[in-house]
């Protein structure tokens, strides 16, 4: 860390630090900033952890996020020591602050900070204003939510190296902070908010981010097998949804439903023996990436399409089992329905479906916010080219 660089246990070191104002050096090393700086440090990780389940994480990064940009900008601690480093200047900041030691020079930044700064900031303000106004936001969420880990990395940092600047310099000098109103109300505000999070602690996780998202691979298996099976010229048994009289709700879902569906769709998958050197089976599909990952890996050839007039694939002139497969983003599109309703379809045999449950970014992408969270299940269906 920056403090075991600037007050390290060696003899380059020893004797630079005196015990009281004015007194003579006296060979001493710091190993550790101060108790009450290591306290406030922990008592911060501590009212994050609180915050995160009440807040959610990604709003809790962006709120560290927003606030380093705050103090970079309110208080530049690395602009202005990568200054006094590069001038050698050694004054106090302030009128009526404790001057520099030759630690803080060698602990501060050995080029320009503005420079990260600046792109960090273009970086997160672009995304954070261009995201909502994107209709398909799911594609721009995971370079936003680098941006804002990078930016909160950022903001924590900087308030870091905020407090032990200034703790520093206080070992340095032998001074120790005197209480003042304004941290006691700091105090009794955050003593006030680590309790409030904890009387306010969800009895339920209900964040996003800890949604199982298995039950695309399940969906994946039920389809290679479905394929695989009508290849052969075997029948598919006939396919239900979800028995008859469930009850979807979404903090079950994954616990009743995916899981033992996925052994299942396994043990179905192994009694095929399905070999991709001795069979081959073409699988194209509309707008679902993450399934055609799982069917590439089942050994299944696999390829997008943005419409439904492609041919029959061939290998030396021998045409091979094709199908298509399609789920809730092709029905979504409007142009996709229109020519599979004015007779796309007809150059098709459905083959089954095969259902999963959508992570709920997902879900807000296709559907309005009032509706989204009523079409939890939804289906792939599979059918089999004719031609």
């Amino acid at each position: 860390s920056t403090w075991n660089a600037a007050c390290p246990q060696s003899p380059r070191t020893a004797g630079t630090l005196p015990t009281t104002p004015g007194a003579d050096p006296q060979p001493t090393a710091v190993e550790m900033p101060p108790w009450r700086v290591v306290t406030r440090f922990a008592m911060a990780g501590l009212t994050l952890m609180l915050l995160a389940p009440v807040i959610w994480t990604t709003l809790l990064l962006l709120c560290l996020a927003l606030g380093g940009f705050a103090g970079a900008l309110l208080w530049p601690v690395l602009d202005r020591a990568w200054y006094r480093r590069t001038s050698h200047d050694l004054s106090p900041t302030a009128p009526d602050a404790i001057p520099l030691v030759a630690g803080d020079l060698e602990v501060a930044p050995t080029s320009d900070p503005a420079l990260g700064l600046s792109a960090t900031f273009c970086w997160f303000a672009a995304l954070l204003t261009v995201t909502p106004l994107y209709h398909p936001y799911p594609r721009l969420m995971m370079p936003l939510l680098a941006a804002v880990w990078l930016s909160a990395a950022a903001g924590v940092g900087w308030w870091f190296e905020s407090n032990l600047s200034v703790a520093r310099r206080q070992v340095f000098a032998g001074t120790v902070p005197k209480r003042s109103i304004g941290r006691m109300v700091a105090n009794s505000l955050w003593m006030v908010a680590v309790l409030l999070c904890v009387i306010n602690l969800p009895a339920d996780d209900t964040s996003p981010i800890h949604e199982n998202h298995r039950s695309i691979r399940t969906a994946a298996i039920n389809v290679a097998t479905q394929c695989v099976r009508a290849a052969r010229g075997e029948s598919n048994p006939p396919t239900t949804l979800l028995p008859s009289g469930s009850v979807i709700k979404p903090s079950g879902a994954d616990a009743d439903l995916t899981v033992p569906r996925l052994a299942q769709a396994e043990a179905a998958w192994q009694e095929l023996k399905f070999n991709p050197a001795e069979e081959t089976i073409v699988v194209y599909a509309m707008a679902e990436p993450a399934l055609l990952l799982h069917l590439r890996e089942l050994g299944l050839h696999v390829a997008p399409v943005a419409d439904v007039s492609f041919s029959k694939s061939t290998i030396d002139g021998h045409p091979v089992p094709t199908f298509l497969v399609f789920g809730p983003n092709a029905r979504a599109t409007p142009d996709f329905l229109r020519s599979w309703v004015d007779g796309s379809a007809r150059r098709f045999q459905t083959v089954g479906r095969s259902g999963y449950f959508p992570g709920r970014v997902v879900l807000l992408n296709l559907y309005s916010p009032s509706t989204a969270f009523e079409q939890l299940y939804q289906p792939f269906e599979i059918f089999r080219l004719q031609e």
